[in-house]
């Protein structure tokens, strides 16, 4: 008699890599390229928090030290560079709408 493979059950559990803060970092660019028109502040700080979100999840990916190294579900390389890249373009959204006028520092 032969001895047919038995298939292995699929595995439970969390996924192991997450790309939920993708669409976040677009829809927080956006805004900040939107709200940009107004004051040249909100897509600085935008761009400051999203490069500072992408530090922090990178953290959780290299950093035996940190507490999020340990969990099972991290954050994707792509969402990491994703947030990364979101928020470079924000400041130099906000550089760019200082340099050529297009938005006062502070609203009047």
């Amino acid at each position: 008699m032969a001895r047919h493979a038995t298939p292995h059950p699929p595995e439970t559990g969390p996924p192991r890599r997450s790309n939920a803060a993708a669409p976040i970092a677009g829809v927080v660019l956006l805004a900040g390229l939107i709200l940009g028109a107004y004051t040249v502040v909100v897509p600085a700080l935008l761009g400051l928090f999203l490069i500072s979100s992408s530090l922090s999840f990178l953290s959780t990916r290299v950093n035996p030290l940190s507490i999020g190294f340990y969990l099972n579900t991290k954050p994707s390389w792509m969402a990491i560079g994703l947030l990364f890249l979101c928020g470079l373009t924000l400041l130099g959204a906000a550089y760019g709408y200082y340099v050529s006028g297009f938005a006062p520092i502070v609203p009047g």
